[in-house]
């Protein structure tokens, strides 16, 4: 006897219950990401967005029903098939993907479950409407409002000289121009050397907000960390460059690269925490530098035998103390292990226990203190994406590797695999292998 065939409302809850299992609804830009192949494509600009995942579950959910393809189906049987092979065979939410995707594709064309997603994206807009038109109406009232204030407050009116956005401008990109909440420019200064990047941030805790920049290649100046006052004025600055500690050439610039402004140990005092480059040779530090009483102090530093591309930080533990994950290459590693060319790499380190030197250890300092360091022999040429997220939902983050072809690593604090993402365009060739690992407490 054919088992009994769920009914639509039943079928609907069973297709929310289980893409609220999939980790690619946490956030918009992940979820576009899916929509890749020829049926899915033309929907990606028109993809629904949302604040949370169960809210994108919702909407995506009943977007994907309502969107016929050319051959009459739901858009909803391909993004099945498409994030079903994000998942490794065996995995449980596969087959669960696998199942809803066979499920309604018995489904004739007037089901009622395409009539259940009509019915709820009609009330969704019609809620959407009402909030437009009630914003609408605050709105005049509130224009109207001000419109009767300004004529007796005139004399109150003050430009606002606080900074509350900054942008590189200039044609070659050295110019920093900050902002007050109103959008008015309200100082500019130029310096010597492009500036990569711009945080708004009060470093040194007393109340006002700084501007902190750092330089690159083109200029005369480069790989200076700069930070300026609420009124453009140059408070101080700080070469990220060092005598390198590897045999061979150097220069006396480097390059800052990317840079961060946190606080490491949770001591309550920030640091700029950036990587930089020699600018013709390939040594790079990350170093960790603290800004008080309008002066920087180195604080802790550790070198890489190529280039470093980014620094990211957050606390994987919850211990108080930012777990930093930075990218990059290795020259080095070519000369121990059966490996031709420069590596793509990454690694983590603890924000409390910066120090040494990343494999095979060829400089002249101490082997490093990093938590793990991994490279990725070809196919891969860089690592794409560095990220941290609650892979398997039990309230601890991970790190989140993903390199050639959405092939994906979620890592523990000492960088155990916890779980592999495989994406669409993933093969078998494409490797993590760790050099160093286990060493986080």
């Amino acid at each position: 006897m054919k088992p009994e065939s769920p009914s639509p409302n039943d079928l609907y809850r069973r297709c929310r219950t289980v893409l609220l299992k999939c980790n690619e609804f946490d956030n918009d830009t992940t979820l576009r990401t899916i929509f890749i192949t020829k049926e899915l494509d033309p929907l990606r600009d028109r993809l629904p967005e949302a604040t949370n995942r169960s809210r994108r579950v919702d909407a995506v959910l009943d977007y994907l029903l309502t969107m016929r393809l050319s051959d009459g189906h739901p858009a909803l049987l391909p993004f099945l098939q498409v994030l079903n092979e994000r998942y490794y065979r065996g995995d449980a939410l596969r087959d669960e993907l696998e199942t809803l995707r066979i499920a309604l594709g018995d489904l004739p064309p007037d089901s009622a479950i395409y009539s259940i997603a009509k019915r709820r994206r009609f009330w969704m807009e019609l809620g959407r409407l009402k909030l437009a038109l009630l914003i609408l109406a605050l709105l005049v009232i509130s224009a109207v409002f001000s419109l009767f204030c300004i004529w007796s407050v005139t004399w109150l009116t003050r430009e606002d000289r606080r900074v509350y956005d900054v942008q590189i401008e200039g044609q070659d990109r050295n110019i920093i121009v900050a902002h007050n909440q109103q959008g008015s420019p309200i100082w500019q200064v130029k310096v010597d050397s492009r500036v990569i990047e711009v945080v708004v941030d009060d470093i040194d805790q007393d109340g006002k907000q700084e501007v902190i920049a750092a330089t690159q290649e083109p200029g005369a100046r480069p790989g200076w960390l700069l930070v300026f006052d609420a009124t453009g004025k140059l408070m101080a600055e700080h070469n990220t460059w060092k005598k390198v500690i590897y045999a061979g050439g150097a220069s006396d610039q480097f390059n800052v690269t990317d840079f961060l402004v946190t606080d490491l140990t949770g001591d309550g005092n920030k640091e700029i925490v950036a990587v930089s480059q020699d600018v013709y040779w390939y040594a790079s530090r990350l170093v960790a530098v603290r800004f008080q009483g309008e002066k920087f102090r180195e604080m802790s530093e550790y070198w890489n035998p190529g280039l470093l591309n980014t620094v990211d930080a957050a606390d994987i533990n919850g211990d108080g103390i930012q777990e930093i994950v930075c990218t990059g290459e290795n020259n080095d590693l070519q000369a121990v292990y059966p490996i031709r060319g420069n590596m793509p790499v990454v690694f983590a380190l603890e924000g409390s226990k910066i120090a040494g030197q990343a494999p095979p250890w060829f400089g002249d300092a101490p082997e490093g203190t990093e938590l793990w360091y991994a490279y990725a022999p070809p196919p891969s040429i860089h690592i794409a994406e560095v990220g941290f997220v609650d892979a398997d939902e039990d309230g601890v983050i991970e790190f989140h590797i993903t390199l050639a072809g959405n092939c994906s690593w979620y890592l523990d604090l000492k960088g155990n695999i916890v779980k592999r993402g495989i994406g669409t365009g993933c093969t078998d060739d494409v490797e993590l292998i760790f050099v160093t690992q286990g060493q986080g407490d």
